[in-house]
Protein backbone atom coordinates (compact mmCIF):
# COMPACT_ATOMS: atom_id res chain seq x y z
CA UNK A 1 0.00 0.00 0.00
CA UNK A 2 1.00 3.69 -0.06
CA UNK A 3 4.46 4.93 0.89
CA UNK A 4 3.09 6.92 3.83
CA UNK A 5 4.60 8.88 6.68
CA UNK A 6 4.29 7.64 10.24
CA UNK A 7 0.74 8.08 11.56
CA UNK A 8 -0.79 9.02 8.23
CA UNK A 9 -4.32 7.92 7.32
CA UNK A 10 -5.06 7.30 3.67
CA UNK A 11 -7.91 6.23 1.41
CA UNK A 12 -7.41 4.31 -1.81
CA UNK A 13 -9.45 2.92 -4.69
CA UNK A 14 -8.64 0.97 -7.80
CA UNK A 15 -8.76 -2.24 -9.79
CA UNK A 16 -7.37 -5.64 -8.85
CA UNK A 17 -7.27 -7.50 -12.16
CA UNK A 18 -8.88 -9.94 -12.78
CA UNK A 19 -10.87 -10.34 -9.55
CA UNK A 20 -12.38 -7.12 -8.19
CA UNK A 21 -12.90 -3.39 -7.97
CA UNK A 22 -11.76 -2.21 -4.56
CA UNK A 23 -11.65 0.72 -2.16
CA UNK A 24 -10.30 0.96 1.36
CA UNK A 25 -8.46 2.65 4.18
CA UNK A 26 -4.88 2.38 5.39
CA UNK A 27 -3.18 3.50 8.59
CA UNK A 28 0.58 3.69 8.95
CA UNK A 29 1.15 3.13 12.65
CA UNK A 30 4.93 2.80 12.36
CA UNK A 31 7.53 4.26 9.95
CA UNK A 32 7.83 0.83 8.32
CA UNK A 33 4.44 -0.78 8.95
CA UNK A 34 0.81 -0.14 7.98
CA UNK A 35 -2.51 -1.96 8.20
CA UNK A 36 -5.23 -1.90 5.55
CA UNK A 37 -8.93 -2.70 5.43
CA UNK A 38 -10.77 -2.78 2.13
CA UNK A 39 -13.89 -3.98 0.37
CA UNK A 40 -14.94 -4.42 -3.20
CA UNK A 41 -17.13 -5.84 -5.92
CA UNK A 42 -15.82 -9.17 -7.17
CA UNK A 43 -16.08 -10.73 -10.63
CA UNK A 44 -15.92 -14.41 -11.54
CA UNK A 45 -13.32 -13.95 -14.30
CA UNK A 46 -10.63 -15.46 -12.06
CA UNK A 47 -12.13 -18.90 -12.81
CA UNK A 48 -10.48 -18.82 -16.24
CA UNK A 49 -7.08 -18.68 -14.50
CA UNK A 50 -7.72 -21.94 -12.65
CA UNK A 51 -8.67 -24.16 -15.60
CA UNK A 52 -5.24 -24.14 -17.38
CA UNK A 53 -3.49 -25.25 -14.18
CA UNK A 54 -5.76 -28.24 -13.64
CA UNK A 55 -9.26 -27.28 -12.41
CA UNK A 56 -11.82 -29.75 -13.76
CA UNK A 57 -13.52 -28.24 -16.87
CA UNK A 58 -16.97 -29.31 -15.64
CA UNK A 59 -16.44 -27.49 -12.35
CA UNK A 60 -15.08 -24.47 -14.19
CA UNK A 61 -18.21 -24.36 -16.37
CA UNK A 62 -20.44 -24.78 -13.32
CA UNK A 63 -18.77 -21.87 -11.50
CA UNK A 64 -18.84 -19.65 -14.59
CA UNK A 65 -22.56 -20.23 -15.05
CA UNK A 66 -23.42 -19.96 -11.36
CA UNK A 67 -21.50 -16.91 -10.17
CA UNK A 68 -23.40 -13.72 -10.89
CA UNK A 69 -21.14 -11.42 -8.90
CA UNK A 70 -19.73 -11.12 -5.44
CA UNK A 71 -18.41 -9.09 -2.53
CA UNK A 72 -14.92 -8.97 -1.13
CA UNK A 73 -13.50 -7.81 2.20
CA UNK A 74 -9.81 -7.89 3.03
CA UNK A 75 -7.33 -7.11 5.79
CA UNK A 76 -3.62 -6.63 5.22
CA UNK A 77 -0.28 -5.77 6.79
CA UNK A 78 2.40 -3.98 4.77
CA UNK A 79 6.09 -3.33 5.38
CA UNK A 80 8.01 -0.44 3.78
CA UNK A 81 11.59 0.15 2.76
CA UNK A 82 13.23 3.59 2.71
CA UNK A 83 12.37 3.78 -0.99
CA UNK A 84 8.88 3.63 -2.50
CA UNK A 85 8.90 -0.17 -2.67
CA UNK A 86 6.79 -2.16 -0.23
CA UNK A 87 5.63 -5.74 0.40
CA UNK A 88 2.89 -7.28 2.50
CA UNK A 89 0.51 -10.08 3.34
CA UNK A 90 -3.29 -10.14 3.21
CA UNK A 91 -6.37 -12.23 3.87
CA UNK A 92 -9.60 -12.04 1.86
CA UNK A 93 -13.17 -13.18 2.30
CA UNK A 94 -14.88 -13.56 -1.09
CA UNK A 95 -18.57 -14.42 -1.45
CA UNK A 96 -20.46 -15.00 -4.70
CA UNK A 97 -24.22 -14.81 -5.11
CA UNK A 98 -26.11 -17.46 -7.05
CA UNK A 99 -27.50 -17.79 -10.52
CA UNK A 100 -29.64 -20.82 -11.39
CA UNK A 101 -27.93 -23.74 -13.11
CA UNK A 102 -29.41 -26.89 -14.64
CA UNK A 103 -29.51 -30.41 -13.27
CA UNK A 104 -27.05 -31.39 -16.01
CA UNK A 105 -24.51 -28.87 -14.73
CA UNK A 106 -24.87 -30.09 -11.16
CA UNK A 107 -24.56 -33.78 -12.04
CA UNK A 108 -21.62 -33.08 -14.36
CA UNK A 109 -19.74 -31.66 -11.39
CA UNK A 110 -20.74 -34.52 -9.09
CA UNK A 111 -19.69 -37.25 -11.54
CA UNK A 112 -16.82 -35.21 -13.08
CA UNK A 113 -18.24 -35.99 -16.51
CA UNK A 114 -20.01 -33.76 -19.06
CA UNK A 115 -23.73 -34.61 -19.01
CA UNK A 116 -25.02 -31.41 -20.64
CA UNK A 117 -25.79 -33.22 -23.91
CA UNK A 118 -28.58 -35.23 -22.17
CA UNK A 119 -31.68 -33.24 -23.10
CA UNK A 120 -34.02 -34.04 -20.18
CA UNK A 121 -31.33 -33.08 -17.65
CA UNK A 122 -31.42 -29.53 -19.06
CA UNK A 123 -35.12 -29.07 -18.29
CA UNK A 124 -35.98 -25.63 -16.82
CA UNK A 125 -38.43 -27.15 -14.31
CA UNK A 126 -35.53 -28.33 -12.14
CA UNK A 127 -32.65 -25.96 -11.43
CA UNK A 128 -29.81 -25.72 -8.93
CA UNK A 129 -28.54 -22.67 -7.11
CA UNK A 130 -24.97 -22.35 -5.87
CA UNK A 131 -23.63 -19.91 -3.28
CA UNK A 132 -19.88 -20.01 -2.66
CA UNK A 133 -17.58 -18.39 -0.13
CA UNK A 134 -13.79 -18.42 -0.47
CA UNK A 135 -11.10 -17.63 2.10
CA UNK A 136 -7.87 -16.45 0.50
CA UNK A 137 -4.40 -15.59 1.82
CA UNK A 138 -1.64 -14.01 -0.21
CA UNK A 139 1.48 -11.91 -0.57
CA UNK A 140 2.09 -8.76 -2.60
CA UNK A 141 4.86 -6.43 -3.69
CA UNK A 142 4.33 -2.92 -5.00
CA UNK A 143 5.70 0.48 -5.86
CA UNK A 144 4.19 3.96 -5.44
CA UNK A 145 4.57 7.13 -7.52
CA UNK A 146 3.65 10.64 -6.43
CA UNK A 147 3.49 13.52 -8.93
CA UNK A 148 5.38 16.67 -8.03
CA UNK A 149 3.36 19.16 -5.90
CA UNK A 150 0.48 16.70 -5.52
CA UNK A 151 -1.09 15.01 -2.52
CA UNK A 152 -2.33 12.19 -4.73
CA UNK A 153 -0.25 9.12 -5.52
CA UNK A 154 -0.52 6.04 -7.68
CA UNK A 155 0.49 2.48 -6.89
CA UNK A 156 1.03 -0.72 -8.84
CA UNK A 157 1.17 -4.15 -7.21
CA UNK A 158 1.82 -7.75 -8.14
CA UNK A 159 0.26 -10.33 -5.85
CA UNK A 160 -0.27 -14.05 -5.53
CA UNK A 161 -3.24 -15.37 -3.56
CA UNK A 162 -4.17 -18.90 -2.58
CA UNK A 163 -7.66 -20.18 -1.81
CA UNK A 164 -7.21 -22.00 1.49
CA UNK A 165 -10.86 -22.92 2.16
CA UNK A 166 -14.30 -22.71 0.59
CA UNK A 167 -17.93 -23.29 1.54
CA UNK A 168 -20.37 -24.16 -1.23
CA UNK A 169 -24.11 -24.28 -0.60
CA UNK A 170 -26.40 -26.01 -3.10
CA UNK A 171 -30.18 -25.86 -3.32
CA UNK A 172 -32.92 -26.56 -5.87
CA UNK A 173 -36.31 -25.10 -6.70
CA UNK A 174 -37.96 -28.38 -5.59
CA UNK A 175 -38.41 -28.83 -1.83
CA UNK A 176 -38.69 -32.62 -2.05
CA UNK A 177 -35.40 -32.84 -3.91
CA UNK A 178 -33.67 -30.54 -1.41
CA UNK A 179 -34.70 -32.92 1.38
CA UNK A 180 -33.68 -36.00 -0.62
CA UNK A 181 -30.29 -34.54 -1.53
CA UNK A 182 -29.66 -33.46 2.07
CA UNK A 183 -30.62 -36.84 3.53
CA UNK A 184 -28.53 -38.64 0.92
CA UNK A 185 -25.52 -36.36 1.51
CA UNK A 186 -25.56 -35.47 -2.20
CA UNK A 187 -25.05 -31.74 -1.59
CA UNK A 188 -22.38 -32.34 1.07
CA UNK A 189 -20.44 -34.57 -1.32
CA UNK A 190 -20.63 -31.91 -4.01
CA UNK A 191 -19.38 -29.32 -1.53
CA UNK A 192 -16.51 -31.58 -0.45
CA UNK A 193 -15.46 -32.35 -4.01
CA UNK A 194 -15.66 -28.72 -5.07
CA UNK A 195 -13.68 -27.58 -2.02
CA UNK A 196 -10.91 -30.10 -2.70
CA UNK A 197 -10.59 -29.05 -6.34
CA UNK A 198 -10.60 -25.33 -5.57
CA UNK A 199 -8.04 -25.60 -2.77
CA UNK A 200 -5.80 -27.73 -4.95
CA UNK A 201 -5.80 -25.40 -7.96
CA UNK A 202 -6.82 -22.12 -6.34
CA UNK A 203 -3.80 -19.94 -7.15
CA UNK A 204 -4.81 -16.35 -7.95
CA UNK A 205 -2.19 -14.04 -9.48
CA UNK A 206 -3.30 -10.42 -9.75
CA UNK A 207 -2.18 -6.99 -10.93
CA UNK A 208 -3.49 -4.09 -8.86
CA UNK A 209 -3.55 -0.39 -9.76
CA UNK A 210 -4.56 2.06 -7.01
CA UNK A 211 -5.27 5.77 -6.70
CA UNK A 212 -4.53 7.06 -3.17
CA UNK A 213 -5.27 10.21 -1.22
CA UNK A 214 -4.20 11.18 2.33
CA UNK A 215 -7.13 11.83 4.66
CA UNK A 216 -5.19 13.76 7.33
Amino acid sequence: MPNRLHGKHQFFAGLQFPTNYTAGYSFRFHPHLAVQAQGGIATSSFIHLLTPIGLDPNLSRLMSKSFRGGRMVSLGLTGYTKSRWYAGVYGQHLRFSARSITLADGLSTYFMNDLTSIVFLNSPWLVFNLDSTFWITGIRIGHSWQPVHSRFSFEAELSMGKIVASQNTFSTNQLWLNQLATDGHFFSQMDKGMDQEIRRYGFLPAITVLFTYPAW
